[in-house]
């Protein structure tokens, strides 16, 4: 059985996928070095990737963790990096009525306090129902809101 793995180099974080004989099956991504664990748990995030255990010492001085899949993305929007996503994957924020957002567009407050993925919604008896999941967070991770329809939120829509 397979399983995957992550690596942090002198230059680079990688993330592998290794076969019963702890030979390299394939490369599912790299890039440089993070600055710190909390940025490593980010690119993880990034690439649908959530550490199973700790950071760990490995060989030559690298940090290793084993990783496995994560629920977080949502019609092709990964609940990560939100802060990059406007204006490359997403449109800029505009004001619009809450039953106007759809699955993987970004949602904020009017202050754009803190922005989250739709992962879900639906319209019944004048009431939107929204799940949103956060920066870095996952599926079990949601925050649902029913919202009136005609409230007005900040929404980034997905391109």
């Amino acid at each position: 059985m397979n399983r995957i793995v992550a690596h942090i180099t002198e230059t680079s974080i990688v993330i592998v996928e290794r076969n019963d004989s702890n030979l390299v099956c394939r490369t599912v991504a790299t890039e440089a070095r993070p600055a710190n664990l909390a940025d490593a748990d980010t690119f993880l995030a990034f690439h649908s990737m959530v550490r199973t255990g700790s950071w760990d010492l490995g060989e030559a001085g690298s940090v290793t963790a084993p990783v496995a899949l994560a629920d977080n993305r949502f019609n092709g929007t990964v609940a990560a990096r939100l802060d990059q996503a406007v204006g490359t994957t997403h449109d800029e924020w505009m004001v619009l009525p809450v039953r106007e957002v759809q699955d993987g567009d970004l949602i904020s407050d009017m202050e754009i306090s803190a922005p989250y993925v739709v992962a879900g919604s639906r319209f019944e008896s004048g009431t939107m129902r929204v799940h949103m999941v956060g920066e870095g967070k996952v599926w079990d991770d949601r925050f649902t809101t029913d919202f009136p329809s005609h409230r007005l939120v900040q929404v980034a829509r997905k391109r």
